[in-house]
């Protein structure tokens, strides 16, 4: 599944459909999800809190669509790095 990832946290992937899921701050979802833009994201029978799969209709909007994504990205800057894996703790060693 090709992703994107900042600080150890997903903000972008590719859905099955090749249409973009991204990671929201808290209204923006829900205001997509409203005008029919967006759907709740749904991987492997779970719902992503903060995902939303972007429709083929607003994806063909290359200026918003490119303004989500600065979103996205900008909202997962504000989110608290995750800790390295032990694992990656040890190849340094």
């Amino acid at each position: 599944m090709p992703y994107t990832s900042l600080n150890g946290h997903m903000f972008s992937f590719l859905t099955p459909e090749g249409l973009p899921a991204l990671r929201l701050s808290e209204a923006q979802p829900e205001d997509l999800i409203r005008k029919k833009q967006a759907t709740q994201t749904i991987q492997h029978g779970r719902v992503m809190q903060e995902f939303v799969d972007i429709s083929a209709a607003l994806w063909k909007n290359k200026a918003v669509v490119t303004g989500l994504f600065d979103d996205s990205f900008q909202y997962t800057s504000t989110l608290k790095p995750k800790a390295m894996q032990k694992q990656a703790a040890k190849k340094r060693r």
